[in-house]
């Protein structure tokens, strides 16, 4: 796919792993549409909301014409334990993470079609918390996987009408929401030294990642994982490896 006359929105795209999305699709001839609550955004909107996100695509419509791409990268994340039951986190999460790309996903590719677009591209962000089981991560572990089989099922009905959906799957990148993770030294440490490519995700290494899927023409319906291969280590066993003197810390380049 040529972005040269595209229109393009990105959900989540005044800042982070979305900001540098649409700064990258801009960059290679997209028009490009900020969906975000946040200030910076070109449109104001709660993803989670049915109206809200008929009422973007119809301020979107009047202002550039019919999308064909979206990026959908708008999400937030909490901790919580099971036993503690908080029922309005777990709510407010879903809402956002996986009722959001659901309601986005239906109200865009609808938009396509009534356009008759000659191919539409669609990337959606999880994570790879979708197939881990960290503790306090239930309610947004969930909802990523939600999104990422969704994915599966969105290719499968939308393919007839020339629409391509995949995901990609980030895992610790520096962003407004891993401020507080990724600025505890020990956790940031950790996790470079179990990086085979030996550093922490940016957004523009996801934003190459994002705008790389939605370019090609003949994949549809994948999980792309998009993380320099942390999820491959474990600290465990890049630990025993490093015991028995075959690893070391930071040092799982090629060639190291």
């Amino acid at each position: 796919m040529n972005f040269n006359e595209r229109i393009a929105i990105v959900t989540g795209g005044a800042s982070g792993i979305g900001a540098a999305t649409a700064k990258k699709l801009a960059a290679d001839g997209a028009t490009v549409v900020t969906w975000d609550l946040s200030e910076g955004a070109d449109i104001r909107v709660d993803v989670s909301s049915l109206a809200d996100v008929r009422d973007a695509m119809r301020k979107t419509l009047e202002r550039v014409g019919a999308p064909t791409v979206l990026a959908h990268c708008a999400g937030i994340t909490a901790r919580s334990a099971i036993v503690d039951l908080d029922v309005d986190s777990w709510d407010k999460i879903m809402a956002v993470n996986t009722r959001g790309p659901f309601i986005c996903v239906g109200v865009v590719a609808n938009a396509m079609i009534e356009a008759d677009v000659d191919q539409g591209s669609i990337v959606l962000l999880t994570s790879t918390a979708s197939t881990l089981a960290d503790p306090g991560m239930a309610a947004y572990a969930t909802s990523k996987a939600g999104v990422e089989h969704f994915t599966r099922v969105a290719a499968v009905e939308l393919g007839g009408h020339r629409i391509r959906v995949n995901s990609i799957s980030p895992g610790p990148t520096r962003t407004p929401l891993t401020e507080r993770t990724l600025g505890n030294e020990s956790y940031r440490d950790l996790v470079i030294a179990t990086t085979p490519l030996g550093e922490l995700g940016t957004p523009e290494h996801l934003a190459d990642a994002i705008v790389g899927t939605l370019r090609m023409d003949w994949v549809t319906g994948q999980a792309i994982i998009a993380d320099g291969g942390t999820h491959l280590v474990t600290p465990r066993g890049a630990e025993r490896s490093k015991i028995s003197g075959s690893f070391k810390a930071g040092a799982a380049k090629v060639g190291a």
